[in-house]
């Protein structure tokens, strides 16, 4: 409920869409900033080409794309994802860590992840974060579905930029 709807922040559901999630938006009155009201049901996904020019809009929610995108049927191809390498941390190479931790694979290149799914989340292993606040939410979220469970090691980096992260993970998943 009331989620910030910004268009510039759409590409990860946008991109979830093109994969065949079920989502739906039922926008609210606010300001300043568009919001509303995000319902998600179970839904089969397929693996797709994202292209360059659809990286900025998701740029900070690629390492969850990316889990999603290992869960998907078929292929999942990701270019133009440089950007990822001057983040927080380098999150092409921290993502294909913690794909390692979860028992995933992906090929990683010098601004592409290509992702074949879907596999199965293992787990067993404690996933790093490299005090990047968007590795440990992603980490969350494969240790949601992991076989074994996933010790996050620094999970609090997540107060950089949603400290409530954990407690509203726990209201929606648990």
């Amino acid at each position: 409920r009331n989620i910030g709807l910004n268009p510039g922040r759409m590409g990860l559901i946008t991109t979830l869409k093109a994969m065949g999630a079920l989502i739906t938006i039922r926008p609210a009155a606010s300001a300043p900033e568009p919001a509303g009201d995000i319902s998600v049901s179970s839904s089969k996904l397929k693996g797709i080409r994202i292209r360059p020019d659809e990286i900025p809009a998701m740029i900070d929610e690629l390492p969850l794309l990316a889990l999603a995108a290992a869960r998907s049927q078929g292929t999942t191809i990701i270019s133009g994802a440089g950007e990822l390498r001057h983040k927080e941390s380098d999150r092409l190479k921290t993502t294909l860590a913690l794909f390692k931790t979860l028992g995933l694979k992906a090929e990683g290149g010098k601004d592409s992840l290509v992702i074949r799914g879907p596999q199965n989340i293992s787990g067993g292993n404690p996933a790093e974060t490299f005090n990047d606040h968007r590795v440990a939410m992603a980490a969350a979220v494969g240790a949601l579905l992991a076989a074994k469970p996933v010790k996050i090691k620094d999970a609090g980096c997540v107060k950089k930029s949603y400290p409530a992260f954990f407690a509203d993970f726990r209201k929606v998943f648990y």
